[in-house]
């Protein structure tokens, strides 16, 4: 499981490094990590489940806008980059 509970309120995810070229569609342990890491981390609402769909992508999107990268919803090199 890629969240599991900290020390305190904070979770901390665990799984396989997430790599780029994550899109919609996509289903697997990358796509839980990325889905804890922006839900932990960046407030995202958002259940861990592997499943890149229209929240992950939705959420993708804010945090590329935030960040003032193209927001494409697909997690590339310079979000992966943002992301870490």
């Amino acid at each position: 499981m890629p969240c599991r509970p900290g020390s305190g309120p904070v979770e901390v995810c665990d799984g396989p490094p997430i790599r780029s070229n994550l899109r919609r569609g996509d289903n697997n342990d990358q796509v839980k990590t990325l889905q804890c890491t922006l839900k932990t981390y960046y407030g995202a609402d958002l259940e861990v489940d592997g499943d890149f769909g229209r929240g992950t992508q939705a959420a993708v999107r804010a945090f590329q806008k935030k960040n003032g990268l193209s927001a494409d919803g697909v997690v590339g090199n310079k979000t992966l980059e943002a992301l870490l």
